[in-house]
């Protein structure tokens, strides 16, 4: 065991060692890796060789050794010994050439060995005071390739087993068939007016020979329509010029195609031009907008194909730009109210001529200000390409008080290059009932007609009532369904009184006025209570009113407290009505109105919402008689015309049609808060004027106003609901019943 552990402690040691041992060997770094064609030229090959201080020993020798079909061009292989840091004395004193092969004169690989010297006891020259690490640069000369595979080329460093030099490949370049990289300046936009002269093509080649001499080494080829009617001149940015290469410039066979050729290699990677080319636009054929070359040949080229240039006429066009907003109705002069921003973009330069106007006029319900003034109108964003054009003069226009149309008016000069013009941030006010699109309509003396969609509006809020219910022409305390009212968006109920016009209602105080017609009232104060979401309602601000000089319409209005983050939703519970016998028949229409929905004031057009609550249904007797329908099996029945559900169907059982108590009842004008069940007595309450009617589940009796009445069966609870045989339910309400066998119909009047 102890022999083990002795061994193991021996092994650990020398694992360690060896493990520390790569810290103080030299380290190899090239300049860069180079792109070469298997039969190029590999130039400005440096390698920088380093070693830690104190490991060099004089007379230290290492060879570099080329790969087979690699030569150097010659001898100069230059050795350089730089500084290493301040006060500090470069480790290798000198370096020599002492043994080589160069360019095949020997027989194998090129080689070089390179014979170094250490500073060792000898003084350090003047100014330094200690011996740093080693570094050693070598500049290799031109390497010739003959044949080279694809893949990697090494330098192979080699150096005696006890030496500091490491052995190990060096990658100093890269073989493979090189690409030339094809791109344009700037994609120019041309007419069919002439020759159009094409912005500058850039042709560079990635390595040495990427560029093919085979007859045609690059073609590029219009599309139909479009023809070379000049060929250019090709200009030398570097690397081997056109002419060195042979190079020259013609059509093909076919005046779509320019043909570049090559009489010869590159000896240093070429990068070169093509100015002044143009073309011609055949009209008839030419298609609209990019204008894409195809490129071909026997050169490798990246992209395969590219824009050279867009087509088109002298027009421009005008569109909504990024994502339509949604706002809501009835706001004025804020945040809220601005619409999407619009892009007005020239085909061609010049197609926006100066002191023309293009005019955006908004549909009915909208405008862009209040009484002459403009909102925030326009402004051109940063996204914007002007193209040379002055920014334009924008003005409300059009008279009175309508401020539906906005005219731009273009100054200054034609543009230089197409103009892509974007415009946000403008605001605008929209009637209180307004919903949908807002689609803006374009036209001027500038030739640009169209519409363009920039937000959609929603409405303020919307009402629903939990029952339509019949309401009897002049009688009063007559109940009716639940409202709810939601908003639209969040802060739809507004409590910034800032930016109202001049023909809002109750301009002091944000509120919201449910108004009646003219001939209903409220008969007491209804509960108001905010539902879902954080709207607030001023504490003591719900009162019922008499709108009008005349007090001849009722309405209920609460003032906002804060308005939302989220849309929030009010109820309107315990709502009793009274009625005038001058109303007409019909729907009774609850309007949404005030100042805290509505801060535009548009004349007419201050209704946010509406709902039908109510039907108004005979002209007004002494004492109302209603009508309604059951059908045996089904939940539908209808009530004074009105047709709704229950939650359980009349059935017949032992020769005896049962109708539910509380909806018949309900129908026949008994109000809901007039049925009373009580649940530990299963006893049943309806009051009808002065008729008070009780049964109780289980029992064969009746009770009117005290007196009882024997039943041949029970009355049933069936899913929760009181069930009556039809010819008691008649007895109890005082009502006229008949039964159509045919269609198995109850009516009851």
């Amino acid at each position: 065991m102890l022999k083990n552990k002795i061994a193991a402690i021996v092994l650990s040691s020398a694992v360690a060692l060896s493990l520390a041992l790569p810290a103080l060997a030299a380290t190899y770094n090239v300049n860069s890796v180079r792109l070469i064609d298997s039969s190029g030229t590999l130039t400005g090959v440096r390698i920088v060789v380093t070693v830690p201080p104190d490991t060099l020993t004089s007379q230290d020798k290492l060879r570099f050794t080329l790969p087979t079909d690699l030569r150097m061009t010659s001898s100069n292989v230059n050795l350089s010994v730089p500084t290493v840091g301040s006060g500090l004395a470069n480790q290798f004193r000198a370096a020599t050439v002492t043994n080589s092969n160069f360019n095949g004169a020997g027989s194998g690989n090129d080689f070089v060995e390179v014979t170094v010297s250490a500073y060792a006891t000898e003084p350090l020259p003047d100014g330094l005071s200690a011996i740093g690490e080693g570094r050693l640069i070598v500049d290799f000369p031109d390497m010739k390739a003959n044949g080279l595979p694809s893949g990697d080329v090494r330098i192979k460093a080699e150096a005696a087993s006890n030496s500091v030099f490491t052995n190990t490949a060096i990658t100093v370049g890269t073989v493979g068939s090189g690409s030339v990289s094809v791109s344009v300046d700037d994609v120019k936009t041309i007419t069919s007016s002439g020759n159009e002269r094409l912005d500058t093509i850039y042709f560079k080649e990635d390595r040495t020979g990427a560029l093919k001499p085979d007859g045609t080494s690059i073609k590029l080829k219009l599309p139909s329509g479009f023809t070379w009617e000049s060929t250019g001149t090709l200009q030398s940015v570097w690397g081997s010029t056109p002419a060195e290469m042979g190079m020259t410039i013609s059509e093909g066979s076919d005046d779509r195609e320019l043909i570049i050729n090559a009489t010869s290699a590159s000896q240093n990677a070429a990068y070169f031009t093509l100015i002044g080319a143009t073309i011609s636009v055949d009209e008839s054929i030419a298609k609209k907008g990019d204008i894409v070359v195809n490129i071909s040949g026997s050169t490798t080229t990246t992209p395969s194909s590219f824009t050279i240039a867009k087509y088109g006429d002298y027009s421009t066009n005008v569109t909504s730009y990024g994502d339509i907003p949604t706002i809501s109705a009835g706001k004025n002069g804020d945040t809220i109210s601005q619409i999407g921003a619009f892009k007005i973009e020239e085909e061609v330069p010049g197609s926006l001529i100066p002191n023309r106007t293009i005019t955006l006029t908004l549909p009915e319900g909208a405008r862009w200000g209040l009484e002459g003034e403009p909102l925030q109108l326009p402004t051109r964003s940063g996204e914007s390409k002007d193209g040379g054009l002055n920014e334009f003069t924008w003005s409300v226009v059009d008279r009175e008080d309508a401020n539906r149309i906005l005219k731009a008016t273009i100054g200054g000069s034609e543009s230089t290059s197409a103009a892509r013009l974007i415009y946000e941030k403008a605001q605008i006010a929209t009637a209180a009932d307004f919903s949908g699109d807002l689609a803006v309509e374009v036209g001027g003396t500038a030739g640009i007609n169209g519409k363009i969609v920039l937000a959609k509006v929603t409405p303020v809020a919307t009402v629903s009532v939990s029952e339509v219910r019949s309401i009897a022409l002049g009688l009063g305390d007559q109940p009716i369904g639940d409202i709810l009212i939601t908003e639209g968006t969040k802060e739809a109920f507004n409590k910034d009184q800032s930016e109202l016009g001049s023909e809002v209602e109750a301009p002091n105080d944000a509120t919201v006025n449910l108004q009646l017609p003219i001939g209903v009232f409220f008969s007491g104060t209804p509960t108001v209570e905010v539902v879902s979401g954080d709207l607030l309602i001023e504490s003591g601000s719900v009162t019922t009113n008499l709108n009008g000089s005349d007090g001849t319409q009722g309405s209920l209005r609460f003032n906002i407290r804060s308005s939302s983050t989220t849309p929030s939703t009010i109820k309107v519970s315990n709502i009793r009505l009274t009625t005038n016998r001058t109303v007409p028949e019909g729907d009774i229409v609850l309007k949404v109105r005030g100042s805290a929905v509505n801060k535009s004031g548009f004349m007419g057009r201050g209704t946010a919402a509406s709902a039908v609550i109510g039907r108004l249904i005979t002209a007004a007797p002494s004492e109302v008689r209603l009508e309604s329908s059951f059908q045996i099996n089904s939940t539908r029945y209808t009530s004074s015309g009105v047709e709704k559900t229950m939650d359980v169907a009349p059935y017949i059982k032992d020769g005896r049609t049962y109708l539910p108590v509380r909806y018949v009842a309900e129908a026949l004008g008994v109000p809901s808060d007039n049925i009373i069940y009580d649940p530990d007595s299963g006893t049943v309450t309806l009051i009808k004027g002065s008729l008070v009617a009780q049964m109780t589940i289980g029992k064969k009796e009746l009770k009117l106003n005290g007196a009882i009445i024997p039943m041949e069966v029970p009355t049933e609870l069936v899913a929760g609901r009181t069930m009556l045989p039809v010819a008691y339910v008649a007895r109890v309400l005082g009502t006229a019943i008949t039964y159509d066998e045919a269609t198995k119909t109850v009516t009851i009047k």
